[in-house]
């Protein structure tokens, strides 16, 4: 298949000397294009040919030693679908304790009821099925030194001290009255998991508030090192649970003689906390991704490819042929702008992720720079378009000059907006959320715009 050249309507301000040209590539080797709809006021005034120049497309594991520690909320549950297999994930927490803070005559006191709540707004896979929810104490304490995957783990008791089955309704909401200042307001609350843990678990903690054995953070967790909430093996979806919200806590409701209290352990993202996601890919187009650097190219999975966070799960873009291009501009091209639209499939089954970022990448499909690395170029997903749409002018001008091998782009899916500004930049490469992000990959759909200015002969 041929390539046609555009001459362009440019900036009136252009110097004489150059001319600008649109190119519109068409790949007929490999169903992943590089193609472009018109800009501008295009004048077609002249064709040329290249042959063959096209993107490449592969799904690659990336790593599968992916950071988890205090990224994201906590995601427990499991789903599964055709493309990217059964994917289950469990958090492990440390809970917060009031250093101090004691119950008068608490070893007469008597436990209501122990209430963990999880609020949750977000989910992965059939609501409609019954869900099990199960919390264990852990067996072992998070160490500050040691550094949590998604593949780590903590070992937890294996009978739960909580269980609640229910069926999921993450879009429902309830009104309750806010008062404020002294006027109240009616507004929208989720309703949280409500989980009733063994009251002789709440009995344990109230007797020791305020003793020594609590005096400080390091103290309580020689007592209690944490809790695991997992799911059973039967789940069918997995669950986002906010443990910012305010409908997210644990308490502890007691009762001394007639007076009733309660006590609340801390329940948020500053507690040591990570979730362990595991992937079953058997039976998928994925199934060859078994280690870092594995990859499979986009023709061999029906023309598409495939994002998943939190488990390494990437895509690598390729220009094998851009030395044609080179040949054609000249190395001495000005590129003034250049667009990489990458299509996302609409799918009931997958949520997209909101953000997404292109990386320097290796020949062995590693990013370069591993989980600090920079990124060069973002994207925000548009649900209107249903595309990612990134500016990639310093990398194409970079590779007429030369000045950067042309071993591809990892394309990397992130639930975090990246900022420049902040220290928490490298957390986009880290654990997010359990999003599914389905890559459209057929004749002409990625689409590569390029705009350059080139000295006329």
């Amino acid at each position: 298949m041929r390539t046609t050249i555009y001459i362009m309507n440019w900036l009136t301000r252009t110097p004489v000397l150059f001319t600008f040209i649109l190119f519109t590539f068409f790949a007929c080797e490999e169903p992943n294009n590089i193609g472009l709809d018109g800009a501008g006021q295009d004048v077609l005034l002249g064709t040329t040919h290249i042959d063959t120049l096209t993107i490449r497309a592969a799904t690659v594991l990336d790593t599968d030693s992916v950071l988890a520690y205090k990224r994201g909320s906590f995601n427990v549950g499991q789903f599964s679908n055709a493309n990217f297999g059964t994917v289950s994930s469990k958090t492990f927490v440390e809970l917060g304790v009031l250093p101090g803070v004691g119950i008068p005559d608490a070893a007469n006191a008597t436990v209501d009821s122990v209430v963990l709540a999880l609020d949750y707004d977000e989910y992965f896979g059939d609501t409609t099925q019954n869900l099990t929810v199960n919390i264990h104490k852990l067996q072992e304490r998070f160490e500050e030194t040691k550094t949590y995957y998604t593949n780590s783990k903590l070992n937890h008791e294996s009978a739960p001290v909580g269980s609640l089955t229910f069926k999921p309704t993450p879009k429902a909401s309830k009104k309750v009255t806010v008062t404020t200042s002294g006027s109240s307001s009616v507004v929208a609350r989720s309703f949280p998991a409500r989980v009733r843990l063994d009251n002789n678990f709440g009995k344990e903690v109230i007797t020791k508030a305020g003793t020594g054995g609590f005096a400080n953070q390091a103290a309580f967790v020689n007592f209690l090192s944490g809790i695991a909430i997992t799911s059973d093996n039967n789940a069918k979806a997995a669950l986002v649970f906010r443990q910012n919200s305010d409908s997210t806590y644990l308490k502890i409701y007691y009762k001394t003689g007639t007076t009733k209290g309660r006590y609340q352990l801390g329940l948020n993202s500053n507690n040591n906390y990570f979730n362990q996601v595991t992937v079953n890919r058997t039976g998928t187009p994925l199934a060859t991704l078994q280690r870092p650097g594995d990859s499979v190219r986009a023709v061999n999975t029906n023309n598409l490819a495939f994002l998943q966070e939190s488990v390494g799960l990437k895509v690598k873009l390729t220009l094998p042929y851009f030395n044609k291009l080179k040949q054609t501009i000249g190395n001495k091209a000005v590129i003034n702008r250049a667009e990489l639209i990458v299509p996302v499939v609409n799918s009931s089954t997958n949520t997209p992720s909101t953000f997404a970022y292109l990386f320097n990448t290796s020949k062995s499909n590693r990013i370069i720079g591993g989980n600090n690395a920079v990124p060069q170029f973002p994207a925000t997903y548009n649900s209107e378009t249903k595309t990612f749409t990134f500016t990639i002018t310093n990398y194409v001008q970079a590779l007429v000059n030369g000045t950067r091998s042309n071993t591809g782009l990892i394309l990397s899916p992130s639930s975090l907006a990246y900022d420049r500004n902040s220290v928490l930049t490298i957390d986009i490469l880290a654990y997010q959320t359990l999003r599914q992000t389905i890559l459209n990959t057929a004749p002409n759909q990625l689409k590569l715009r390029i705009y350059y200015s080139a000295e006329k002969q």
